[in-house]
């Protein structure tokens, strides 16, 4: 009689997890999936001629000791991807003997001087030039073959064939950050001054500020040619602001220049930062950021143009921390209470001996 009743217990516990199991198969279910594309990006760097298809960019007879051809090529960047790129070349030994005399050059465009001229300016280590170009853009370079005038008798009538070689990489998540403070050339004591002391000043309504710093400055930031100027910062002085005005359109522009000194303000410049920047926010001798949009240095001196546009007069002041530097003049600034001078082109430009303390950030 045990016996039986434990059979009967036990199949009815069998079945009810049988109806157990029915049931759960019975649930409404659903799915969804999401395939989502990726797609790399392209590194390609192209030159207008192409030699297999018999287009040259020299093709000269009867050089002379002396002679010197000249021929302009164009650089694109064909991908997708932004890249920097070097230049290399070399002589086919089976072409001749003529290719151990001549001597190369490159030079890279570098915009138009006061007189409209084209200004280019020698590409002094060419295997690492690091010449930047976005995506889709291109770059003129002039390229000089000089035969000097001391070549010997051997060489008459003897041939070259040159190969322009160019090798190119992502500039993309590739490179070395790099940051200080400058330590100017021929500086003074270092002081606070109120004179236009822009960012950390309202005094005037509408205030530019322009300097340049040299490429030796910058080359002892650990920066090359090529890098990018990611972030800027300025040291404050005393501050008494007025927290009611703040400082508006506040600009950064810079630009890459041969100039050695500053006569009149000088335009062409690319627009790196426009903020608002509430007058109470800063504190005394304290350093503050400004993040950039990308900006690359060429290697040459960098002009730092710093101006406000406020529509109101403040009253409040403020310094900067900075030195004085001497020899050739470095620096122009100008202040007004007429509202909204942007972009200041027909301003007077008051020289001063006075820089501001700058800290830059950059990647190579």
């Amino acid at each position: 009689m045990l016996q039986k009743s434990l059979v009967s217990i036990l199949s009815t516990f069998l079945v009810g997890l049988m109806l157990i199991a029915s049931g759960t198969s019975a649930l409404f279910t659903s799915q969804d999936t999401n395939a989502s594309p990726f797609t790399s990006g392209t590194v390609t760097i192209s030159l207008d001629k192409d030699s297999t298809q018999g287009e040259y960019y020299f093709e000269v007879t009867n050089m002379a000791p002396g002679d010197k051809e000249e021929r302009m090529m164009t650089v694109t960047n064909a991908g997708t991807l932004e890249l920097r790129f070097d230049l290399a070349h070399e002589f086919d030994i089976n072409a001749g003997t003529l290719g151990e005399k001549l001597e190369v050059s490159y030079y890279k465009h570098d915009g138009v001087d006061d007189n409209g001229d084209d200004i280019w300016t020698p590409i002094t280590n060419p295997n690492n030039a690091n010449l930047v170009l976005a995506a889709g853009a291109s770059i003129p370079i002039k390229v000089d073959v000089h035969l000097p005038i001391d070549t010997e008798n051997i060489y008459q009538g003897t041939t070259a064939a040159l190969k322009i070689m160019l090798s190119a990489e992502q500039t993309k998540n590739n490179g070395t950050v790099v940051s200080g403070q400058i330590d100017y050339l021929n500086a003074g004591p270092t002081y606070d001054n109120d004179w236009r002391s822009l960012p950390f000043n309202n005094w005037h309504a509408s205030q530019r500020y322009q300097f340049i710093v040299y490429k030796e400055e910058l080359e002892a930031l650990g920066l090359s040619p090529g890098a990018y100027l990611e972030k800027i910062a300025f040291k404050s002085g005393f501050s008494y602001p007025d927290a009611n005005v703040n400082i508006g359109d506040f600009r950064i522009r810079l630009k890459n220049t041969t100039l050695t000194e500053l006569s009149y303000w000088q335009e062409g410049l690319t627009l790196v930062h426009h903020s608002d920047i509430p007058t109470g926010s800063w504190a005394t001798d304290s350093w503050y950021d400004f993040v950039l949009s990308e900006f690359v240095w060429d290697g040459n001196n960098l002009i730092i143009d710093i101006s406000k546009n406020s529509d109101a007069i403040g009253w409040s002041e403020g310094s900067m921390w900075g030195t004085d530097v001497t020899g050739v003049n470095r620096v122009l600034g100008y202040g007004t209470d007429s509202l909204n001078q942007y972009p200041f082109t027909s301003s007077p430009a008051t020289p001063s001996n006075f820089i501001i303390h700058t800290k830059l950030f950059g990647s190579n």
